[in-house]
């Protein structure tokens, strides 16, 4: 019985985020604001949604797909694909399915930060190679902030003189290894 209630909170909440896309989208703040319940409406009358909704779009432009959503009660988040960005839309409902409450916040991955675990491992590849990305700070590391990243490293090769190459391969003629028991399936440069 629970479980119907939780289905039918996201398909209502649903409906309202995909209303509120298009109306985000067309800049009818007036139409924006009879979404909202009165306490909503209160803490955010037309001249502030409007400058709200305005500086959204001018940051992000237009809204381009809400991605599946996940129930976080009461709330229920949509990542919501802009033009320039992602940002979770997070959408609170009162019991006449009228905005209580309204968040947009830097997205957030949803993939869990794997559990420590003992598997010995190796680097990849054999010959010299600079960290480029990685540690346990943010200044030595760009991932981590991102939970299932935070452990991330980026390497660069580089040359006997220590100096980097431009090129499809980094470092070409380098052998990739596995970095533990296995096979490996597929093989990915960047470029």
């Amino acid at each position: 019985m629970a479980e119907i209630a939780l289905a039918q909170q996201v398909e209502q909440t649903t409906k309202i985020a995909e209303r509120l896309k298009e109306l985000i989208n067309a800049a009818d703040y007036p139409a924006i604001e009879a979404l909202f319940n009165k306490e909503m409406s209160d803490a955010l009358p037309l001249e502030k949604s409007r400058a709200f909704f305005e500086g959204l779009t001018q940051q992000f432009g237009k809204i381009k797909l809400l991605d599946a959503p996940k129930l976080v009660p009461p709330a229920v988040i949509f990542p919501t694909r802009f033009e320039r960005g992602i940002l979770d839309m997070q959408i609170v409902l009162d019991d006449h399915d009228k905005i209580a409450g309204l968040v947009f916040k830097p997205q957030v991955t949803t993939t869990p930060a794997p559990e420590r675990h003992r598997t010995e491992l190796s680097l990849p590849f054999r010959g010299r190679w600079l960290v480029f990305w990685g540690g346990d700070t943010k200044a030595l590391n760009q991932h981590h902030d991102m939970p299932n990243q935070r452990f991330a490293f980026d390497f660069l090769g580089v040359d006997e003189k220590g100096r980097t190459q431009r090129g499809e391969s980094n470092k070409k003629g380098t052998r990739t290894t596995l970095p533990s028991v296995g096979k490996c399936s597929r093989r990915r440069t960047a470029r």
